[in-house]
C-alpha cells in the first residue's frame, strides 16, 4: 500500500516524540492492567487488589472539630393542573418525595437538584412547564438553592383528532410510514391520530445511500420515530453511492511530523471526521495541539495548530455530535489547572480558544461532549486548593454565553474520593457522568440540557471492600438515555478474586434498579479497562481485556439487552493498549487494540477486527502499513459505517500520527 503525507509547515526535531507524562518524554501510556490510582501523592490505600484501592473503609469518619452542620432543608411545591377526575397523570421526583396528581411538597436539603417527571396517565399528554420549570420536555432539573414552585399542566387528549405529517424526499429514493399513510418519492403528507409514534423508513434506489433526515427527524439512521402531537414536516435526502473502487480501507496517511502522540478522532453521521493530537516543539521543548478533518469523499487536510498558547499541555479529548456534525476539543495545561476548550461548526471552521481554570490541583481524566445546538459540557477530576478531596467537577458552554466556570458536581461526605469519571452527552443535551466514589461504589449523575444542574448522585453499584468496583464507562444513546459498565469484583469457590463487566441501563428518566453482569469470570485478576460505543438506532457495544490478554466484545439490542460476550481476540501476545470499539446503526463494528508482534517481542503492532451481523468477529488482522512500533490506537464509526483511525507510529523518524479511513459504500 502507498502512504501519503500532510506535513505541516513549522520543523521539528527528526527523533522527538510525545510523552504521556508531564515531566518528559517516554513511551506512550500503555495498558491499564488495573484501575486507576489516586493521583495525589499524600493519599495511601490499601485494599485486597488493586480494584478495591481507595475503596476500603467502612463509609464513616468523625467529624472535625468545628465543621459545618447539614445545610438547612428547603421547601419544593408542585401543582398539576388540566387533569380531569380520576386522572392517573402525575408528577414524580428524583431524589424521592414528590409524587402526586394536585398539588404536593417536600423538602430537601438546601442545593439539592431535583428531578422533575411529567407521567401523563391514559387519554391526557403533558403540555408544559410553569414556575420553577419551563418547556414542554417531561423531565426538569431543579436546583432548590432556594424554596421552588412548579406547575405542571397536561391536556386530554381529542378522541380522533388527527394532525399532518408532510414529508419532502430528494434524490432517487422513498419514504415509508407504519401505520401506512405516506409512501412517496417526492412531496407528500397524510393525517394520523393525535398521540401516536409514526415510524419513517427511508429506503434507497440501487446505487444510491440514505444521506439523512431532516425536518422533525435527524441523523442517518435509515428509521425515525415521529410523535404525532401537532402538524410535523419531516425531509430525506438520498445520494448516489459511492464508486465500488473507494469501498474498504483507505492507504496510510500521514498527519504529523515528528514529535506527535495521543491522538483522539472522532466522526459525524455524514462520514466526516476529525482528529486532533499533541505534537512537540523542538524549539520550545513544549507539547501544542494540533487538528486535521478530512470531509467524506475529500482527503485528509494540512495539519494546523490548534491552540496558540506558549505553555506546555498534557491531556485533551475531542467530541462530535453525529447529527449536527459540530465539534468540541478540551485540553489542559501540564503545569498550571488550567483547560482550554474550542468549538468548531458543522464545516469544521473553529471558534476562538478559550480558558477557564480548575481551581485546585491534581487535575485528571478530562473529558468533553457536545449536543445538537452546539452546547457542550467538559468534566474532570481535581482536589480543590486547600483540600485532600479529590472531586469531579465540570464547566459547560452555552452557545448563549460561552464557556461558564468550574463548578463541582458533587461533593463526597466522609472524606470519600471522587475518581475516575466518564462523561457522554446526547443530542438533545442531556449529559451523564459516571464515577467512582471509595467506600460508596459507583455513582451517576444527569443534567438537562435546560438547566445543566447536576442531578444528586444515584449510586449504581455498592462498593465491597474485599473485592472492589472500578473503571467506570458511560455512553449515552439519542432518545436521552444511557448506558453504564463497570468491573465488579467477586470471589469464585476457591475465594479468588474474578472480576467481570457489569452494567445498568438510563432509560425513562431513571437508572434501572437491578444491574446485568456482562459475564460470568473464569480467569483471576484484573480486566483491561472497558470502552464503549453506542449507534444512532440505541444498540450499545462493550469491550475489554482479560487477564490473559483475550480481548471480549458484547452488544445490545435496542431494548438495552446485551448478547454474550464474544471472543475478539485470543490470548497469544501481550496487550499494550486499552481496546477501542466503534459500531454503526446496522451493527457492524470495529475493535481495534495494540499488541507486542507474534516474532518480535519488542515491536507493538496496531491490530483491527470487524464484526457484521451475518458472519459475527473475524479472525483480526495487523492493521498498520509498516513495520515501525505503533500504539495508541483510536477509532471512530458513523451510522452508515463509515470509520477513521489513528494511531502512533514510532520509527527513526520519531512519533507520528497515522490515519486510515473506511468507506462503507451505505
Amino acid at each position: 500500500m502507498t502512504t501519503s503525507s500532510h506535513t505541516p509547515t513549522p520543523t521539528r526535531s527528526k527523533t522527538a516524540k510525545v510523552d504521556s507524562s508531564p515531566s518528559g518524554m517516554a513511551p506512550p501510556l500503555w495498558l491499564q492492567t488495573s484501575w486507576r490510582k489516586l493521583r495525589h501523592t499524600a493519599m495511601a490505600c490499601a485494599g485486597a487488589i488493586a480494584i478495591a484501592a481507595c475503596g476500603g473503609g467502612n463509609g464513616s469518619v468523625d467529624a472535625p472539630p468545628g465543621s459545618t452542620p447539614p445545610p438547612d432543608s428547603v421547601a419544593l411545591v408542585v401543582s398539576v393542573a388540566g387533569v380531569a377526575a380520576g386522572s392517573q397523570s402525575k408528577v414524580t421526583s428524583s431524589p424521592a418525595g414528590i409524587d402526586c396528581g394536585l398539588t404536593c411538597t417536600s423538602s430537601y436539603p438546601a442545593g439539592t437538584t431535583v428531578t422533575l417527571t411529567a407521567v401523563a396517565g391514559p387519554g391526557e399528554r403533558f403540555a408544559a412547564w410553569a414556575g420553577a420549570c419551563s418547556g414542554a420536555l417531561t423531565q426538569c432539573a431543579v436546583k432548590l438553592d432556594s424554596a421552588k414552585t412548579v406547575d405542571a399542566t397536561f391536556a386530554k387528549e381529542s378522541a380522533g383528532a388527527t394532525v399532518n405529517l408532510a414529508v419532502n424526499v430528494t434524490g432517487a429514493g422513498a419514504v415509508t410510514s407504519q401505520p401506512a399513510g405516506i409512501a412517496c418519492r417526492g412531496n407528500c403528507s397524510s393525517a394520523f391520530t393525535t398521540g401516536i409514534a409514526v415510524a419513517l423508513t427511508a429506503t434507497p434506489d440501487a446505487g444510491q445511500i440514505f444521506a439523512g433526515w431532516g425536518g422533525a427527524c435527524s441523523g442517518t439512521v435509515p428509521t425515525c420515530r415521529v410523535p404525532m402531537s401537532d402538524a410535523t414536516s419531516v425531509s430525506a435526502a438520498f445520494t448516489a453511492a459511492p464508486p465500488a473502487s473507494t469501498i474498504g480501507w483507505s492507504d496510510s496517511a500521514v498527519l504529523s511530523i515528528d514529535g506527535a502522540g495521543k491522538p483522539r478522532v472522532a466522526i459525524d453521521g455524514a462520514g466526516n471526521a476529525t482528529m486532533i493530537w499533541l505534537q512537540l516543539d523542538a524549539s520550545t521543548a513544549r507539547r501544542n495541539v494540533w487538528t486535521s478533518r478530512k470531509p467524506t469523499g475529500g482527503a485528509w487536510s494540512a495539519a494546523a495548530l490548534l491552540e496558540s498558547v506558549d505553555t506546555d499541555f498534557f491531556e485533551l479529548d475531542l467530541a462530535v455530535d453525529a447529527t449536527s456534525g459540530r465539534a468540541v476539543a478540551v485540553w489542559r495545561s501540564a503545569t498550571t489547572p488550567v483547560i482550554y476548550g474550542r468549538l468548531a461548526d458543522a464545516t469544521g471552521a473553529w471558534g476562538a480558544a478559550t480558558s477557564f481554570t480548575g481551581l485546585g490541583t491534581n487535575l485528571n481524566d478530562l473529558q468533553a461532549g457536545i449536543d445538537a445546538n452546539g452546547n457542550a459540557v467538559a468534566v474532570w477530576s481535581q482536589t480543590p486548593a486547600g483540600s485532600t478531596i479529590n472531586s469531579i467537577w465540570s464547566s459547560r458552554y452555552s452557545t448563549a454565553s460561552g464557556w461558564g466556570g468550574a463548578a463541582r458536581v458533587s461533593l463526597a461526605a466522609n472524606d470519600r474520593q471522587d475518581l475516575d469519571p466518564s462523561l457522554a452527552v446526547s443530542a438533545s443535551g442531556r449529559a451523564f457522568i459516571v464515577w467512582t466514589r471509595n467506600g460508596t461504589g459507583i455513582v451517576a449523575s444527569q443534567a438537562e440540557a435546560a438547566s445543566g444542574a447536576w442531578s444528586e448522585p444515584t449510586v449504581l453499584a455498592a462498593g465491597v471492600v474485599s473485592t472492589g468496583v472500578g473503571a467506570p464507562r458511560v455512553a449515552a444513546d439519542t432518545n436521552g438515555g444511557a448506558m453504564a459498565v463497570w468491573a465488579q469484583g467477586a470471589r469464585n469457590a476457591s475465594n479468588e478474586i474474578v472480576t467481570n463487566l457489569t452494567s445498568k441501563r438510563f432509560a425513562n428518566g431513571a437508572w434501572a434498579p437491578a444491574a446485568t453482569a456482562l459475564y460470568t469470570p473464569i480467569l483471576t485478576g484484573v480486566l483491561a479497562q472497558a470502552r464503549m460505543a453506542v449507534n444512532g438506532s440505541g444498540q450499545f457495544a462493550a469491550v475489554w481485556g482479560q487477564p490473559d490478554a483475550s480481548i471480549r466484545g458484547v452488544q445490545s439490542s435496542a431494548a438495552g439487552v446485551w448478547s454474550a460476550p464474544l471472543v475478539i481476540r485470543p490470548a497469544v501476545t501481550q496487550l499494550n493498549s486499552v481496546p477501542e470499539i466503534a459500531i454503526d446503526s446496522a451493527g457492524n463494528m470495529f475493535a481495534t487494540w495494540a499488541a507486542r508482534a507474534n516474532t518480535n517481542a519488542g515491536t507493538s503492532e496496531v491490530w483491527l477486527n470487524q464484526f457484521t451481523p451475518a458472519s459475527g468477529w473475524a479472525a483480526g488482522a495487523v492493521h498498520q502499513t509498516s513495520a515501525d512500533t505503533a500504539g495508541e490506537p483510536r477509532i471512530a464509526m458513523s451510522d452508515r459505517g463509515q470509520a477513521a483511525m489513528g494511531w502512533t507510529r514510532t520509527g527513526i523518524e520519531g512519533s507520528r500520527i497515522i490515519s486510515r479511513y473506511f468507506t462503507s459504500g451505505r
